[in-house]
């Protein structure tokens, strides 16, 4: 367009009615002009940072290894030191809160469930004592009350019921 507005109209300051106005020929081949410039700045800038994306994904992989022993290395040389840590913009290791209940040093052995609760072996032997099997989430009592409200079926049973009923049907 814009050659095609220099060679028609070759006098700049000719005066042209369109869009409700007037506009002189140099007005509206500076606006296409600005327009070309801009479009091209654009289109450097989106060049340039996809060559700069290609370049950061390339070797961002080596050197954030590096990176990361060098901050393995920071860490051991100066352990637990806040200040130190805190020169490299780095936070010192947490300590694990001690936990309260039964146990050497206040953490739960293995089996020991929550306090006021049935650990998990108390309640295997608690089933099979009763004859269910271990796990058994159709038979469970805590399990059932659970899961009552989910899934209903409008006859009122839950998944379990409707399950149990399926599997009735299947062996019959």
């Amino acid at each position: 367009m814009l050659t095609g507005t220099k060679k028609r109209y070759p006098s700049g300051s000719t005066v042209l009615s369109f869009g409700n106005g007037t506009h002189t020929v140099d007005e509206v081949t500076g606006a296409m002009q600005t327009l070309v410039t801009l479009r091209t700045t654009v289109e450097a800038a989106e060049n340039a940072t996809t060559v700069a994306l290609d370049a950061e994904r390339t070797t961002a992989p080596s050197l954030l290894v590096l990176i990361a022993g060098f901050t393995k290395f920071v860490r051991a040389t100066f352990g637990t030191s806040a200040d130190a840590l805190a020169d490299f913009d780095l936070a010192p290791p947490k300590v694990p809160a001690p936990e309260d209940g039964g146990g050497e040093g206040g953490l739960r052995r293995e089996g020991q469930g929550h306090p006021g609760r049935p650990g998990h072996d108390q309640r295997q032997a608690e089933e099979e004592r009763e004859g269910q099997h271990h796990g058994d989430a159709r038979r469970d009592a805590r399990h059932a009350r659970s899961c009552s409200g989910a899934g209903r079926d409008p006859a009122g049973r839950g998944w379990h019921q409707r399950h149990d009923a399926r599997a009735q049907l299947a062996r019959s």
